[in-house]
Order: C-alpha cells, then sequence, then structure tokens
C-alpha cells in the first residue's frame, strides 16, 4: 500500500528526509511540500520530481497542507518553534477524524519509538519526532 506523504520543514533535516528516506521508498508518494521559505519549498518540488517523477503540491501554510485530502501522513522536520504549532494543529485534526487501522498502527508504533528515543533526545537536547497520519 503506497501512503501520500506531507512534509513540512524543508531546511537540512527535511530535506534530508526527503531525498535520503522518502524519496528511496516504494511504498511513499510524496504529494505535498511545505515551508516558510518559498525556495525551500520549490527545492523540495524539483527533489520529488527528479527522484519521483510526479510533481507535488506546495504550500508555505502548513495547515493547508494538514487540511489536504492529498495527505494522508505528516511529516514535520521544522525548527522547534514551527514544529509545535505544527505538531498541536495535526493532533487536534486527527482525533477529530477516523484513523484507519493502518494508522493507527503507524502512529502507535513511531510515537513508541519516539518514547524509547526521549530520554536519549533530552540527553542530547534533541527533539524527537512522530509521523502524523490523517
Amino acid at each position: 500500500m503506497e501512503m501520500k506523504i506531507g512534509i513540512i520543514g524543508l531546511g537540512k533535516r527535511g530535506m534530508g528526509h526527503l531525498t535520503e528516506i522518502l524519496c528511496e521508498r516504494d511504498d511513499v508518494h510524496v504529494t505535498y511540500v511545505c515551508d516558510s521559505y518559498e525556495e525551500r519549498c520549490l527545492a523540495g518540488v524539483k527533489a520529488v520530481e527528479t527522484h519521483n517523477g510526479n510533481t507535488p503540491k506546495w504550500t508555505q501554510d502548513y495547515k493547508q497542507l494538514i487540511e489536504s485530502n492529498d495527505v494522508e501522513v505528516v511529516i514535520i522536520a521544522s525548527s522547534w518553534e514551527n514544529h509545535i504549532p505544527a505538531a498541536v494543529y495535526a493532533d487536534y485534526l486527527i482525533f477529530q477524524k477516523r484513523l484507519p487501522g493502518w494508522a493507527v498502527f503507524f502512529i502507535t508504533s513511531h510515537i513508541q519509538q519516539h518514547n524509547r528515543n526521549q530520554s536519549q533526545c533530552k540527553r542530547h537536547k534533541l527533539a524527537g519526532q512522530i509521523l502524523f497520519p490523517k
């Protein structure tokens, strides 16, 4: 099953996730990219086109990506000050909608991984990441 992915934050970490992980997977279809900087959005679009041949939508408004019917899973790779509002907004929308079984499993496994890594993240002052399916 192919998942439709949207990614928020296209700095070094986000572009790394996009080009080195997401674009390399057969079970992922990147449909939307988002960053507060237009040039990063366009670089994300170009990366997806180069690696996968499709042209994702792009926006500078994370709410537009999160609300899109073209996105099933949202990856938030933005800076911490932008990460929190996007995560809270995504979390709010997730639990208003009924999640498909695979999404519940997917987010549960990522939350469990996040929790296992949380103490290590705190020791190294890193923020853990959780994927938010719609």
